[in-house]
């Protein structure tokens, strides 16, 4: 029987000559390289910046280098302020955005409620909403009008009722309480007889104790409020959280880039948005539990629970208040009914 023996390097070779003289087809065109701008309100040097330069070098990596994200940290020479991050992005001045979608409520309404309900869902029950009880779709027909994409990309995680000067007994004591709040817990307060100031969270809650501004602040995180030495300001920090359980933040594309990418670009993103969703959550709760400990082991603070009367007027008065704020608008309605 004739057998011929193949020498590899003479196939490997002829074949190299058969395959140079074949015509290109589509697939083995590169597609164009992309390079994206992801604005976000993150600090240089934050854990949240760590988490979200993770996600934009898993897009790039992910998509070979095809969609390279570059990500920028909040700060001055920021391409937009959180306030106008929004705008900036559907304007198409920036390709990705990243923070609190509550600031955008004017435009983009719907977006308090979505980041979070009082007495609402805790983290792991908002994502397991916006991957199986339709918060995905429902983020999108929130953001399409200002043409936006979105995507949720973190939570805060169970946060603290907040710092108080005054230790609290009654729910008489609030009457007339400055304190900083945000979200639909800003009318709660002012409806139970309080003096409520939204103001920006970090520094500047800080700055507004120091210049007695106000008396009280449900601000963010242990871990972001022992960055800003809250606990030389009291020692007074309640529990639990009520107004925001699970703080959802919002990753928003400028929606005419997003329709531009190819499908495998955009399974890659969505996949690299979910990923970083939970690993974002995962370091929310490993800090803020550090950042508990350290607070009150070696700064003195005195964790404290709501008494039960004032626990109960807040439940009673979210549940008059915050039925009223979602019927102003159908998304948001949308939200608390879903």
């Amino acid at each position: 029987m004739f057998q011929r023996q193949i020498n590899r390097r003479s196939f490997i070779a002829g074949a190299a000559g058969v395959v140079a003289t074949l015509p290109l087809t589509a697939p083995a065109i590169a597609q164009a390289r992309r390079e994206w701008r992801f604005q976000t309100t993150a600090a240089a040097g934050s854990a949240a910046l760590e988490e979200l330069t993770r996600f934009g070098d898993s897009v790039t990596r992910s998509t070979g280098g095809q969609l390279k994200v570059t990500v920028l940290a909040a700060g001055p020479s920021a391409v937009a302020q959180a306030a106008d991050l929004a705008d900036a992005v559907s304007a198409g001045k920036i390709e990705m955005g990243h923070g609190n979608p509550s600031p955008y409520e004017a435009k983009v309404p719907g977006t308090t409620l979505l980041l979070a309900i009082p007495f609402g869902l805790m983290a792991s029950e908002q994502n397991a909403w916006i991957e199986h009880g339709g918060g995905q779709e429902l983020g999108d027909r929130m953001f399409a009008p200002a043409g936006l994409k979105f995507f949720a990309l973190g939570n805060t995680d169970i946060q603290m009722g907040g710092w108080f000067k005054k230790e609290l007994r009654t729910p008489d004591e609030l009457r007339g309480l400055k304190i900083r709040i945000g979200g639909p817990g800003l009318e709660v307060m002012k409806a139970m007889g309080a003096a409520p100031i939204n103001i920006a969270n970090g520094p500047p809650v800080r700055e507004a104790f120091d210049k007695g501004t106000i008396d009280a602040a449900e601000a963010t995180t242990p871990a972001a409020d022992m960055a800003i030495k809250l606990y030389e300001v009291t020692k007074n920090f309640y529990y639990p959280n009520w107004n925001e359980p699970g703080a959802m933040l919002s990753l928003f594309i400028n929606k005419a880039a997003w329709d531009a990418l190819p499908d495998d670009q955009k399974a890659a993103l969505a996949n690299a948005a979910a990923v970083a969703n939970a690993r974002y959550l995962q370091r929310m709760t490993v800090d803020n539990g550090v950042a508990i400990t350290t607070l009150v082991k070696q700064f003195g603070v005195e964790l404290k629970k709501f008494p039960d009367a004032i626990w109960a007027e807040l439940k009673k008065t979210s549940a008059v208040v915050v039925p009223q704020l979602a019927a102003k608008d159908p998304m948001s309605k949308a939200v608390y009914d879903s």
